[in-house]
């Protein structure tokens, strides 16, 4: 009779090489399966056979994520020459930016952070009127703009505070030009604003918030005229020549609002008529500007009389 016994069963995995990512905390092993399988067959007259079987398969072990990898933390070391004040309003902005969005993480994370820190800067400089600021900001010498910067980031050792200098010369303050007001499509100004209160005239510095905060002035000046639909949109060209900012409102005044019927509610007890003889408006819309004025003398007549 035939007969077959497992002599022996062995498997052993072997690592061969390890793979390992530079730029994520990642690492893989690759390792060999060796299976050997060996039978022993008895015969007729006292033979016997062995036969063996060895088989190898490659397994790439699963991704194994470092935890224990220690992130990267960076520091803005900030350098501002020029405009103190200015200075002082970059180093607490660059203060928050660190505050709210800590420079943590891998090198490429890292790199992304001094990046949009850099924006920032230029854009809270160009909104101050600082047109030829110059801002630099680099890793070890290597401008955060080019990949040799990542490399000098994960060159250094993963405890290390990776220092990002950042240098401002912010040059002189552009200033306001001229303040035009007109309608589309014409050059000629509006006579019915108010300029004086607009909070805008030539020689201001081109701040953006105040040009801003003046369209917002040009249509409160708008609609004491009566104008309570008016729009207005800004047009600002600077010159780098002069070193000055045009500032152009362009408005569409719009039609002259009407005052329309007066209604009043919670005078069941009170005649709207006596209430009406009191309550008095110009029915001119020109005089609309005395609008605000005639109202909180109505007011304050029923007041006096204890029916508001």
């Amino acid at each position: 009779m035939d007969e077959r016994r497992l002599f022996a069963n062995w498997r052993r995995d072997i690592p061969i090489c390890g793979l390992a990512s530079k730029r994520a905390d990642w690492r893989c092993l690759v390792i060999v399966r060796v299976n050997c399988r060996t039978e022993r067959e008895a015969r007729a007259g006292g033979v016997v056979r062995v036969r063996r079987a060895v088989s190898a398969a490659i397994l790439l072990a699963a991704v194994l994520f470092s935890g224990s990898l220690q992130a990267r933390t960076a520091k803005i070391a900030l350098s501002v020459t020029g405009d103190e004040a200015m200075g002082a309003d970059l180093r607490e902005l660059v203060e928050t930016f660190e505050k709210q969005q800590p420079l943590t993480g891998d090198g490429l994370s890292l790199l992304q952070a001094a990046q949009a820190a850099l924006s920032r800067v230029n854009a809270a400089l160009r909104s101050r009127g600082f047109y030829d600021a110059e801002v630099r900001a680099s890793v070890e010498g290597r401008p955060i703009a080019e990949a040799a910067a990542l490399d000098a980031i994960e060159a250094q050792p993963d405890s290390a505070q990776v220092s990002i200098a950042m240098t401002v010369e912010t040059g002189p303050r552009y200033r306001i030009g001229t303040v035009a007001i007109r309608p589309p499509g014409a050059m000629a100004s509006l006579p019915d604003v108010d300029r004086s209160r607009i909070g805008l005239v030539p020689g201001d510095p081109a701040d953006a918030a105040a040009i801003v905060a003046a369209q917002d002035k040009v249509l409160v000046e708008l609609r004491k005229q009566g104008h309570a639909l008016a729009t207005a949109k800004r047009e600002v060209v600077v010159d780098h020549a002069t070193r000055q900012a045009e500032v152009t409102y362009i408005v569409e005044p719009g039609p002259t609002a009407k005052m329309g019927k007066v209604r009043f509610s919670g005078t069941e007890k009170v005649d709207t008529t006596y209430l009406q003889r009191r309550w008095m408006f110009l029915p001119d819309p020109q005089s609309a500007r005395s609008l605000r004025f005639d109202a909180e003398n109505a007011v304050s007549s029923l007041q006096a009389t204890r029916l508001s």
